[in-house]
């Protein structure tokens, strides 16, 4: 088909057949091929050719559903019960309707699929009732509407706001409308574009630079739904190990090696509990990846083998480009085994970074990744590394601009740059973590990534990149990481207190504070800024800090679990607030509260604020720290000092808890402890644990678990499931906001045997002390509870909670 400098659309339908679960249809210019998932996920390719090619970095699981076709006078229609189809055969138009058969999405009238030059373009109609979130890390407000972006993998230093693209490329959107959501994902690693209504009040506009486009049609009716069947398609989050649920520091760079030593001695003899501290750039020897600076780090494994005793894990940075050296065993390697990117006449491609000028694996050939898989286990074994932090990847380069020439594997099949760009970072990633299974085969592995594409949860966490130490970037932040989270990548974060710049105390307390919550916890900053531990910020702000990663250790049972949850559904670590808003109502206000579970709600507060306006929803809610009671739902101020972040727990909660350690796997924290929060509406907790290391979990090892509270009985029952068969480790049971006729003489009943329930206090974080004698700062915080010290049978328990006479 001779290209055109003018939009041409497919035009009519010529003919169509059906083969092997695929319906092929000719169109005047280019082709169609529709495929269902089992799901109902329903998929169009537009190309330019007879025969369907739908090879995908993206989809890991390709079942395949029956496609139910019918042609009548105007139109083919696809029949299924949760999303069926219908194409003009006049316009070549779709429609797509929903499982109520009210429509879903249509594309524009007079423009649906077609062609400029060689790019790829498709149209929805444009509604006014229609909001837009997903594609990832994409800045700006939750709701994408009204604005364009670009999905291009960027190397984006101290970024703004508004800057796009970023580091990680996700084209997978979700469509609220009318209380009813629907997602679309666009199968296409070239650069693509999206436009929400930017410009133009008449259509949502996808664009990719190179065909075909595919376009992945996603039911709901629900986020929840959409999200679900997007991740089966996409890949879950694997469970990781528990320490990367930790606290966790990093700095360009620590060195030389008593550095990092000291640095995790400081946490170790303040009490602040953390599990990894990060090796930056300087710890090779001329920036070489699979090398270590002998003079800087002369016992890297004495060093990683010592504070694994203390809880500690190291994780060092990987880069992909490979010093230009002959004798360096990974350039020697490489290029026997032929594994670099090259240029169209055969020669390696060579750009600059940190080692000088580099030769780059082309992750997109099997044999590259077994190269990177197999130098990078040699390379654990020699050094004791407890995970990766793949950096640079998207590929990164002095200049900025990989030439689109460059020739790639794309799996034997052969592509250019503009191909393989976006995948890089998730390839090189896929590379890193087969490397960890190798060296350690029993162990989850953990894979900290900057660049990504649709998918890139199989195989690592997400981090934001290089933000910068203001206000608006913690709450973009949050944005990034509730974005993240809804386009299936649960495990992310950001770097805490900014990479670019320096945190004022009141911001680096504040933003610890919110970020304990994340999935992704880890301080990280730049060379030549001041130090960004946590003591470095002065007596009242380490004692903050203090309080809010202790609490988040105290909360890991809850973390864990909605992590477990995420690996098996593709549900989020963090729920942004409208989805548990009557009809997903989104109000930009209150887009950065969200939730942890369905029994904790943050409301995250500036630094330069003492009172926020919080949403607070129905239901009956308090103040985890103060006491305080919503009783109404609506809109509430809530007083928020600096060191008092509004988390709010619903009644009727009930909350596992553990003994706060060291790190997540000290001995001495296995120890649980389960919080009932009084309401009269009744309510249903999951509970996961294990042994946090393993791959494969031995029933002994495992517990899973549901908690039942049934307010108008009062009795508190745990039921194990799924022959899960761990100790139970509860020892102690703590009734919050009780009504005072269970002041005196009430008792807990366990199989007929009686614990008494006495008045006790328990500090989900410690009294500030007053360092300041001219100015009382100490704070004290509600603590008021009864508690009962219980053992609990092997088996399901119920509880039943009698008050005094």
């Amino acid at each position: 088909m001779a290209f055109s400098s003018r939009f041409r659309t497919a035009g009519r339908v010529i003919s169509w057949s059906q083969a092997r679960g695929i319906c092929s249809i000719e169109m005047e210019f280019g082709f169609q091929h529709i495929r269902r998932f089992g799901n109902g996920i329903f998929q169009v390719q537009f190309s330019q050719t007879a025969e369907p090619d739908f090879f995908s970095y993206s989809i890991e699981n390709e079942l395949m559903g029956d496609i139910l076709v019918d042609e009548g006078a105007e139109s083919i229609s696809f029949g299924h019960p949760l999303l069926s189809a219908l194409l003009s055969k006049s316009s070549g138009h779709w429609k797509w309707l929903d499982a109520a058969k009210n429509l879903m999405a249509s594309q524009e009238d007079g423009l649906g699929f077609g062609w400029l030059g060689e790019k790829c373009i498709t149209t929805f109609k444009l509604t006014e009732g229609q909001q837009f979130f997903g594609l990832g890390e994409k800045g700006g407000s939750l709701n994408r509407k009204g604005r364009a972006f670009t999905n291009w993998n960027t190397d984006a230093f101290a970024y703004q706001d508004g800057s796009d693209p970023l580091y990680t490329s996700i084209p997978f959107f979700m469509v609220v409308n009318e209380g009813v959501c629907h997602g679309v994902l666009i199968d296409n690693t070239t650069r693509s574009r999206v436009n929400f209504g930017a410009s133009n009040d008449r259509m949502v506009q996808v664009t990719v630079d190179a065909g075909p486009l595919n376009l992945l049609l996603i039911p709901g009716p629900s986020p929840e739904e959409v999200l679900s069947r997007y991740t089966q398609l996409t890949g879950h989050m694997p469970m990781p190990p528990k320490w990367a649920l930790g606290f966790q520091q990093c700095r360009y760079s620590y060195y030389p090696q008593y550095e990092v030593d000291a640095i995790a001695g400081g946490y170790r003899n303040r009490d602040i509990p953390a599990d990894v501290v990060y090796l930056d750039i300087h710890y090779m020897q001329d920036y070489k990846v699979f090398t270590v600076d002998e003079k800087r780090f002369p016992s890297i494994r004495k060093l990683t083998a010592e504070l694994a005793l203390i809880g500690f894990r190291v994780v060092p940075i990987q880069d992909p480009g490979i010093k230009i050296e002959k004798g360096y065993p990974a350039y020697d390697s490489g290029m026997a085994d032929d594994v670099f990117v090259k240029y169209p006449d055969g020669k390696n491609w060579t750009a600059s970074v940190w080692p000088g000028a580099c030769h780059f694996p082309d992750f997109t050939k099997e044999n590259a990744r077994k190269w990177w898989a197999d130098q990078t286990a040699e390379w654990i074994a020699e050094t004791g590394i407890g995970g990766l932090w793949n950096d640079m990847n998207e590929p990164a380069s002095w200049g900025q601009d990989t030439p689109d020439m460059l020739e790639f594997s794309i799996e034997n099949r052969l592509g250019n740059h503009l191909e393989a760009h976006n995948i890089y970072g998730q390839q090189m990633a896929r590379s890193s973590r087969e490397g960890l299974l190798q060296a350690r085969p029993q162990e989850r592995p953990f894979v900290l990534t900057r660049a990504g594409f649709a998918g890139i949860q199989r195989y690592a966490a997400v981090w934001t990149g290089d933000n910068i130490s203001t206000d608006e970037h913690m709450f973009l932040g949050i944005r990034l990481v509730l974005s993240l989270g809804m386009s299936g990548v649960s495990f992310s974060g950001v770097d805490v207190g900014g990479f670019v710049g320096e945190a004022s105390n009141q911001l680096f307390m504040r933003w610890t504070s919110v970020a304990a919550f994340f999935p992704f916890f880890r301080v990280h900053t730049m060379i030549d800024s001041k130090d960004s531990e946590p003591w470095s910020y002065g007596e009242l702000a380490e004692s903050v800090v203090r309080n809010y990663i202790r609490l988040r250790y105290c909360l890991m049972p809850m973390l864990n679990t909605a992590f477990y949850h995420s690996s098996k559904s593709g549900y989020p670590i963090l729920t942004p607030f409208f989805w548990k808003q009557p009809g997903y109502r989104f109000e930009e206000a209150f887009q950065h509260q969200f939730y942890l579970g369905n029994q904790l709600l943050v409301v995250p507060v500036s630094s330069h604020q003492n009172a926020v306006l919080a949403d607070i929803p129905a239901g009956g809610w308090r103040h985890l720290l103060t006491g305080q009671q919503f009783n109404e739902p609506g809109h509430h101020w809530i007083g928020a000092p600096t060191d008092l972040l509004p988390i709010l727990v619903k009644d009727g909660s009930i909350l596992v808890t553990q003994k706060v350690g060291t790190h997540t796997l000290d001995p001495e924290a296995q120890a649980f402890q389960l919080h009932l929060f009084y309401g009269k509406t009744g309510s249903v907790t999951f509970w996961y644990d294990d042994d946090g290391l393993s791959l494969e979990q031995k029933t002994n090892d495992r517990m899973e678990a549901d908690f039942i509270f049934d307010p108008v009985h009062l009795k508190l029952s745990g039921k194990r499931i799924n022959d899960a068969a761990k100790h139970w480790k509860i020892s102690q049971i703590y009734l919050w906001h009780f009504p005072q006729a269970f002041a005196d003489k009430a008792s807990l009943y366990i199989e007929n045997q009686a614990y008494p329930l006495i008045k006790s206090e328990f500090n989900w974080v410690e009294s500030l002390p007053n360092f300041d004698p001219f100015q009382d700062s100490s704070r004290h915080y509600y603590n008021k509870c009864l508690s009962a010290s219980i053992n609990l049978p092997s088996g399901n328990f119920e509880i039943e909670i009698k008050p005094g006479n």
